[in-house]
């Protein structure tokens, strides 16, 4: 009688060994799919008088009212910030068709009120240039503001300012100041 309970308490052992492993490969493995990549940085901060759904309406806007700024097909496929972890962030991919000697280029943006970053109703909102779609004889990249050269940083906060400088007029948005973020 001694041995089937010495034997039944070992089983009842080894079970629960079994499932705390089970149990904290499970947690190890949600862990690792919940696993969100690291920061991008951004560019300098766009600082607007209104709210971020305000802002988000503007480049809305600005993108529907300019079908040149709108992703061409062979390049959807790059605009996959969800799937890659970023879904956190409120952003927008715009497109800047090849001019001149400017390569062509998609810069994803960003929109984060003040404090809270999901807070739709505050103001002021800011808008940053997160990263830089490139394609060249290298292949085709994002890269953050960090990773590109100053020419590349200074084109990128150019074409912003062009871009929301209609803003006022057109919905209201008007920016207060830029705040620099990139050296």
């Amino acid at each position: 009688m001694a041995r089937e309970k010495n034997k039944a308490m070992k089983n009842r052992m080894s079970l629960r060994r079994l499932a705390i492993s089970i149990l904290l490969t499970a947690m190890t493995l949600i862990n690792v799919a919940c696993y969100k990549a690291g920061t991008l940085g951004g560019g300098d901060l766009n600082k607007f008088d209104c709210t971020r759904e305000a802002l988000q309406n503007c480049l809305d806007s600005l993108i529907f009212k300019n079908p040149s700024l709108t992703l061409p097909v062979k390049w959807i496929q790059y605009n996959n910030w969800e799937e890659t972890g970023y879904e956190f962030l409120h952003g927008v991919t715009i497109y800047f068709p090849r001019e001149d000697d400017k390569d062509e280029r998609m810069y994803y943006l960003t929109l984060v009120a003040q404090g809270d970053r999901d807070t739709l109703w505050t103001k002021p909102s800011y808008l940053s240039v997160r990263s830089i779609f490139m394609k060249n004889d290298k292949g085709v990249f994002w890269k953050t503001m960090r990773e590109v050269d100053k020419k590349e940083r200074e084109l990128a906060e150019l074409r912003i300012a062009i871009l929301t400088s209609k803003f006022g007029k057109m919905c209201g948005c008007n920016r207060l100041e830029v705040i620099s973020k990139v050296d």
